[in-house]
């Protein structure tokens, strides 16, 4: 069976806060310049997926699905 390749389409952001203050920095750039203690800094990364990828996710999923029903019951087409 060959395999493909699906790529799904995503956007990442990165939020970089303090963790005493709550603040929330624009860019590395402005932690730089506030020369916080790197042990008051959380960085969290959020994924999105673009509606693009969602489509390309719908039809890996519908692929997987076909897949799985081939096999789990000896259908060839």
């Amino acid at each position: 069976m060959d395999k493909k390749e699906y790529h799904i389409d995503t956007e990442t952001v990165t939020v970089i806060k303090n963790k005493k203050t709550g603040y929330i920095y624009k860019d590395e750039e402005e932690l730089k310049v506030a020369n916080i203690d790197p042990n008051d800094i959380s960085r969290d990364v959020v994924v999105r997926v673009t509606n693009k990828g969602l489509e390309m996710f719908k039809k890996f999923m519908a692929d997987k699905w076909n897949q799985e029903v081939v096999q789990n019951y000896n259908l060839n087409f």
